[in-house]
């Protein structure tokens, strides 16, 4: 039995005699785990454009994609047509769905999986791929996914990430876009370069939770009186909270390696608090941006 299913409407392709040549599409999919398991992780790899989730009461997942070519002539844009679409991997635990292309490859242990959380053997070589120059190529994702889903979703430029209502694990990684987070419950890594990350739990998320923003804020609300142990680390950025009852944690000394000058020390380059009588740990990390740890 065939477990994804797909449609395809064209929407709209622009006359030949403009100088950028653009062809859009609708892309549908079905995706339905064969074994439903609250260990399976479904993976997004996308490479330009946003990403929207939302949870729902159903057990399979919907995915809607407005694909997005253009090109400087009529071939290319042809190419671009051709050459660029969805990918799937199915791993029976682990579905990935990528952005196909001719720069995507596959490493030499692509059906070696370790576990649910790691990463799959693929990826892109653009610096050895000679058709990286000849088109451009966005989609924008909509899914809805079963509440419990665990995911791993990820997009590089043009997009911004969004998930609500979802109680699964998260790996959520962007480089030029924010990532929001709405209703979450699961255990959260959180990981972007140029934007700000801003979640809001209904519960207090799994038991070590991390969030990274290289230039932007981190904005964090967790259920009212909730406890964790908290490390926070910036450059230019500071931490601010709402929460009353906080113990500042001692400063810890790692042991080195010893030298010919004695054994060495290093401090730890984060500063730790516990909220209330501790409990799951959040690590928060920034560049140039604030940290804001709230509570309802």
């Amino acid at each position: 039995m065939k477990k994804v299913k797909l449609i395809l409407i064209i929407l709209l392709t622009l006359p030949a005699g403009l100088w950028a040549q653009t062809h859009e599409e609708s892309l549908q999919q079905e995706i339905a785990f064969e074994q439903p398991s609250g260990k399976n992780v479904f993976f997004l790899a996308n490479i330009n454009g946003s990403i929207k989730v939302e949870a729902y009461e159903g057990d399979r997942i919907i995915l809607q994609a407005r694909k997005q070519v253009s090109a400087k002539t009529e071939d290319r844009l042809q190419q671009a047509i051709s050459e660029v679409g969805l990918g799937v991997m199915d791993r029976l635990d682990t579905i990935l769905l990528f952005i196909k292309h001719p720069c995507h490859r596959f490493g030499q242990q692509q059906n070696k999986w370790d576990n649910h959380q790691s990463e799959p053997h693929w990826g892109y070589d653009w610096d050895n791929c000679n058709k990286k120059d000849y088109y451009d190529f966005k989609f924008d994702f909509t899914l809805k996914v079963p509440v419990n889903q665990n995911l791993h979703i990820s997009t590089i430029n043009k997009g911004d990430i969004s998930v609500q209502g979802v109680k699964g694990n998260l790996v959520i990684n962007n480089i030029n876009g924010s990532i929001a987070v709405e209703e979450g419950a699961g255990l959260t890594r959180a990981h972007t370069i140029n934007g700000d990350v801003d979640i809001t739990y209904s519960q207090t998320p799994g038991e070590h939770s991390t969030y990274y923003s290289l230039n932007g804020d981190i904005n964090a609300m967790y259920p009212k009186n909730f406890g964790a142990d908290v490390s926070f680390k910036s450059y230019n950025g500071e931490l601010f909270t709402n929460v009353d009852e906080i113990v500042y944690q001692p400063v810890t000394m790692e042991k080195t390696q010893a030298s010919g000058d004695g054994i060495a020390f290093k401090l730890e380059s984060r500063s730790s608090i516990k909220v209330r009588q501790g409990g799951v740990r959040l690590d928060f990390e920034t560049f140039n941006g604030n940290v804001y740890l709230r509570e309802n």
